[in-house]
């Protein structure tokens, strides 16, 4: 009786292991995604610049991972933009920055002003995008405590505490704290909060805010910064605070998973949404306001 169940947990071990090997050794034939040319814009912001710079380009194919970005722009594409209807001059410009547009407006744009973006090029379809500049949000006071406990490993830390009344319906912010040292010249600070309200963006030290718990209330938003003397931080810190679109939000929630799972096998593809109508990217105008420290 025990040689035969030796006989077949052998049979078994040698047909598992036979198993595994077929596994690994199979072959998939996945047909990767059909390449559609498409323009993509690509614009972030503030309102209160007369100037704007924004890159038009091409999107790059699955098998063109080497592709430099300067070789997708499409810098002789035709392109307009508009502001309420009239239209602003637009010059090519070469920029470090990736951008390969510049338009000049005559002075701020305002709350409610409608600005589009169009661009077209052969061989591409007509894209465009139109993004409403948003009215700042009212901010009510911007606190800071120096001793604000400690953190979830332990280390003291201060507290930026932002009180804000929330107007009804979705609104969207964003919070960047910034150390600023002589002639001017800052430096972003690492903050990072507990409150569910809050998650981490794709661009480093900018934290979003969404008002879904707390819509159309007063809110008081706990940010947690490294600890600091009060009266150094009331010298050197301020807060940028950004009413930003709907559409940023979860573009910057997004793309953050997206790189997050790049070189991960096991991860769960992400889509990264677009506002461009008849092309690729995310064209945002964003109002910001520079808060002291009480």
């Amino acid at each position: 009786m025990k040689k035969l169940i030796y006989k077949i947990s052998f049979l078994t071990l040698v047909f598992g292991l036979t198993s595994c090997e077929d596994f690994f050794n199979t072959t998939i034939d996945i047909d990767p995604p059909v390449y559609e040319p498409t323009i993509v814009i690509d614009c972030i912001h503030e309102k209160s610049n007369d100037f704007m710079y924004f890159r038009i380009a091409r999107n790059v194919g699955v098998f063109d991972n080497n592709t430099d970005f300067r070789d997708a722009m499409l810098s002789d594409a035709e392109v307009n933009v508009f502001v309420n209807g009239s239209s602003f001059p637009v010059v090519p410009v070469n920029s470090v920055f990736s951008y390969n547009f510049r338009v000049d407006f005559d002075g701020d744009l305002q709350t409610g002003d409608e600005v589009t973006i169009t661009a077209k090029h052969p061989g591409y379809p007509d894209a465009s995008v139109l993004q409403k500049v948003l009215p700042p949000s009212e901010v009510l006071s911007v606190t800071f405590k120096e001793d604000g406990g400690l953190d979830s490993e332990g280390s003291e830390i201060s507290l930026i505490s932002v009180r804000i009344k929330d107007k009804p319906g979705k609104n969207y912010y964003a919070f960047r704290l910034l150390e600023f040292g002589p002639f001017g010249i800052f430096n972003e600070t690492y903050s990072s909060s507990i409150d569910p309200s809050v998650s981490e963006s794709y661009k480093n030290n900018i934290l979003l805010i969404s008002d879904a718990g707390f819509d159309g209330t007063e809110k008081i938003l706990d940010f947690q910064v490294p600890q600091m003397r009060l009266e150094d931080a009331l010298a050197l810190l301020k807060v940028e605070w950004y009413d930003i679109s709907e559409h940023h939000y979860v573009f910057s929630r997004a793309l953050l998973l997206h790189l997050n799972s790049i070189n991960n096998p096991f991860s769960t593809p992400v889509q990264v949404p677009s506002n461009v109508r008849g092309g690729l990217g995310s064209f945002e105008i964003q109002t910001l306001q520079v808060l002291e420290l009480e």
